[in-house]
């Protein structure tokens, strides 16, 4: 019990992903906990005022040179999205900051190459930018 409080506080409170938690091993999770957990995050991200990723999620493939990246967010705050190579970003692909309600942005002609690639997010409230969110790997064909 001790340990799914720990991973539970993981996944509402902090970093929690399965590489981290379970080594390279994924879990299967009831459809009633995997619910409860996402709602969780989800809470956790907007409470935060951090942007939700929903479009290319993790792992996604995206089709062509044309991407479309969305998310959802607070109506009153700018968004600052990049995307790169790498997942440190000290190579940046695309960077962009949007107009305040705008949820979606679609990059046009910056993936030459077929590969992965990762992006994120930040909210900015009254000209001050919040956290980024974790970088998201997706693949170009």
């Amino acid at each position: 019990m001790n340990r799914f409080r720990r991973i539970l506080d993981d996944v509402l409170f902090g970093t929690f992903g399965p590489t981290e938690v379970f080594g390279s091993k994924w879990i299967v999770l009831p459809p009633a906990l995997a619910m409860i957990l996402l709602v969780g995050v989800l809470f956790r991200q907007l409470a935060l005022g951090l942007p939700v990723p929903t479009r290319p999620l993790p792992g996604e493939v995206a089709h062509g040179r044309n991407v479309m990246f969305a998310w959802n967010a607070a109506p009153e705050a700018a968004m600052q999205v990049q995307m790169g190579p790498v997942r440190s970003f000290n190579q940046v692909l695309y960077a962009k900051t949007t107009n305040p309600g705008v949820t979606h942005i679609r990059a046009r002609g910056i993936f030459d190459a077929p590969g992965e690639y990762f992006w994120r997010v930040r909210a900015i409230h009254n000209g001050s930018p919040g956290r980024w969110t974790r970088p998201i790997k997706f693949r170009v064909e």
